[in-house]
């Protein structure tokens, strides 16, 4: 099984170019998603979207932004001018999801649950009542 899950950052804004002619036209994104493996690691993982989910990358992320992603394990290789063969090895992006519920200044205000609460509950917390709905 070649299965891939990840969720971190962008590192930079995303590499949209277009491709093909005609019918065959489409886009692809390229980014690099830095994931955290540690308190003090990161691993930066090359990834790439076609079509419809090169779109949405291209349109609602950015660096800095949150992103979960699915996909599979990919390996090429190509020779550059000097005759040079490189190997790749990037994830393809089958499905992604949103994470940031807003545009925000500081990269650290995801680390608190809280945010992710509907406003009222947030209230009811920091006040320290409760009501006797449900919070599931």
């Amino acid at each position: 099984m070649n299965s891939v899950c990840l969720l971190g950052r962008l590192v930079k804004d995303p590499n949209v170019v277009e491709y093909g002619k005609g019918k065959d036209a489409g886009l692809c994104a390229r980014i690099t998603v830095a994931v955290q493996r540690d308190k003090d690691n990161a691993d930066f993982i090359s990834c790439v979207a076609f079509g419809k989910t090169a779109e949405l990358i291209d349109t609602y992320f950015s660096k800095g932004s949150r992103i979960a992603l699915e996909g599979r394990i990919q390996t090429g290789k190509y020779d550059d001018k000097d005759k040079v063969t490189h190997w790749t090895t990037d994830v393809v992006i089958m499905r992604l999801h949103f994470c940031d519920s807003k545009k925000t200044d500081t990269p650290d205000d995801f680390d608190d649950p809280e945010d992710e609460l509907p406003p009222d509950w947030q209230k009811e917390k920091k006040s320290g009542r409760t009501s006797g709905r449900s919070r599931r």
